[in-house]
């Protein structure tokens, strides 16, 4: 067993290092995992990078005037089990919800097993596919509908992929980013507009044959486009926030189409299958609106649409990094977040 790890640490603004962090022994109910892919999720830690965050984030659990850990996308292997564990060994290939850390020992319940023939590049993305499906099943999207996707960061595209695995009659993409939107087409996009969503509302209309549509994702990260996706969905429709900005407390909504037309908003978020303390009142609750379904199965469900071909993250690999070079990699992404959109740290290029 290990006992101690290399962690990557957002120390405060514009300070990210890497650090060596002791571990403490391993519980009779833990696992130790060793990290061998990590995926940056690029909005997120570039906001905690810069400290770019009010305390309206739901990440204020985190003491922002504290160093603290970033990222919740990783693909490790067993080394070590508690004795009390029984659905786990040594040498297990496993997703794990946490952050950037070589080292870390975890409760089984934050665990899935990966099949042997997925790699390690694709299983990091699997935090990411999990809640772009759940951003079509809080929706309640169906085969017939028409979706609007606004923002393709790594969760709008896992929200595409989940649109396409529905059968969603269309799927109409809005990017501002070139890059980004010329890649959508191949994911499932039916149509794209290479536009911030705010310009594009007649354009989104027109495409769906005059009507307005079913079913609204905000994946931006941008406060004011809630209410931009609330202009162009009907009576009764869904609108669906992925992905929160780092001033919540500034996100608009237009409250006379959400009383008039009788829209529902919904939020989703990673962690929204697990027992955590809610933010708000720091309780511990268990928050699955999707029981009896657990996470396996969900990942489970997303391995067989890998197999398939139906899910593919390959071209969206931007590159691999070795954790050392940590605070160079967020210097970059704080400067151009455009092209490095599936960048993945390689702890097995660890110096």
């Amino acid at each position: 067993m290990y006992t101690e790890s290399k962690v990557i640490m957002m120390h405060g603004p514009f300070d990210a290092r890497l650090d060596t962090v002791p571990l403490p022994p391993l519980g009779d109910d833990e696992v130790q995992c060793k990290s061998v892919k990590s995926l940056i999720s690029v909005g997120t830690e570039a906001i905690q990078y810069a400290r770019n965050q009010d305390a309206s984030m739901h990440r204020v659990a985190l003491d922002l005037g504290k160093p603290h850990k970033t990222s919740y996308n990783t693909s490790a292997e067993v080394v070590a089990v508690g004795k009390n564990v029984k659905d786990y060994k040594v040498g297990d290939k496993v997703y794990a919800l946490v952050g950037h850390e070589q080292y870390f020992n975890i409760r089984p319940s934050l665990l899935t097993h990966m099949p042997d023939w997925i790699s390690h590049e694709e299983n990091a993305w699997m935090t990411i596919l999990r809640t772009g499906l759940f951003s079509c099943m809080q929706a309640g999207l169906k085969p017939y509908d028409t979706i609007v996707i606004a923002g393709l960061g790594i969760f709008g595209f896992a929200t595409l992929m989940a649109a396409k695995i529905y059968n969603a009659k269309n799927i109409i993409v809005v990017e501002p980013e070139k890059y980004r939107a010329d890649k959508a087409k191949a994911h499932g996009a039916t149509h794209v507009l290479n536009a911030k969503i705010g310009d594009v509302l007649e354009d989104i209309i027109e495409l769906n044959d005059g009507k307005l549509v079913d079913v609204a994702v905000d994946a931006t990260a941008w406060a004011g486009n809630i209410k931009h996706c609330q202009y162009v969905v009907k009576r009764n429709g869904n609108v669906t926030v992925i992905c929160d900005p780092p001033n919540t407390d500034s996100q608009i909504m237009n409250y006379g189409f959400l009383h008039y037309r009788g829209q529902h908003v919904h939020g989703v978020y990673i962690n929204m299958m697990l027992a955590e303390p809610d933010p708000c009142t720091d309780q511990r609750e268990f928050v699955n609106p999707f029981y009896p379904m657990t996470m396996q199965d969900i990942h489970t469900f997303l391995y067989e649409k890998f197999k398939t071909g139906e899910i593919n993250v390959k071209d969206l690999i931007a590159g691999y990094v070795s954790p050392t070079d940590c605070a160079q990699v967020y210097h970059d992404l704080h400067y151009d977040r455009g092209q490095r959109l599936g960048t993945e740290y390689d702890w097995t290029m660890l110096r």
